[in-house]
């Protein structure tokens, strides 16, 4: 029993620590792709100020497109990953005294995390990146 409570959290420790190794290249992926797009709209954020919305309507677009990238990686996780789960990992039980069993409520632990980063990354990168007027962004080449 000794031995297969270490195994157990042998384990347990190593998908531990994958999960958080994936799960921050993801959110550094995200961050990346949200400060990657907002530079490079620079020139229709200018526009769209030029013919009249303002600094909060920008804002609140960008951090609206972050909320619907969260509700899709969301969706996405919650579908693909629970067919996952079932289908490969349920099958793939490597030792003969084990059972897998599906556990969701770590998925729903992190959902909220995910809208959280997925409003507020863009709402930090469009405040810092957009210091310039309106002119001096529209000449930028």
């Amino acid at each position: 029993m000794k031995n297969f409570e270490n195994l157990k959290g042998t384990f347990t420790m190593v998908g531990s620590v994958l999960a958080l190794i994936i799960g921050i290249i993801g959110i550094l992926n995200f961050v990346n792709a949200c400060i990657t797009s907002i530079i490079t709209r620079k020139k229709e954020f200018a526009a769209l100020k030029a013919i009249g919305m303002t600094e909060r309507q920008i804002r609140r677009m960008v951090c609206m497109e972050g909320g619907y990238y969260a509700a899709g990686v969301i969706l996405f996780s919650l579908v693909l990953g629970t067919l996952f789960s079932y289908v490969v990992i349920g099958n793939f039980v490597i030792f003969w005294f084990t059972t897998y069993r599906f556990i969701i409520w770590p998925m729903m632990m992190v959902l909220p995390f995910m809208v959280v980063i997925g409003i507020v990354v863009p709402y930090i990168t469009i405040k810092v990146t957009d210091k310039e007027s309106v002119v001096e962004m529209l000449r930028e080449e």
